[in-house]
């Protein structure tokens, strides 16, 4: 009966290890994702920016002819 009371215990663990390993593969997948959209975002805003930029030396040039 000790054999069974062994097996059941690493089986246990085992299990317990096997849900550790899934939850930390979820994290890793949801940092991947948070930086994948961070980096996005960044690049999106700088778009935004450099559009913003032309936009206000058009208005310089207008303001100067006109």
């Amino acid at each position: 009966m000790a054999e069974k009371n062994d097996d059941d215990f690493i089986y246990g663990r085992l299990q317990n290890e096997l849900k550790e390993i899934e939850e930390q593969k979820k994290r890793a997948h949801l940092r991947k994702r948070e930086s994948e959209s961070n980096w996005l975002a960044d690049l999106l805003r700088q778009i935004g920016k450099a559009l913003a930029y032309s936009f206000e030396l058009l208005a310089k040039l207008f303001e100067k002819f006109f």
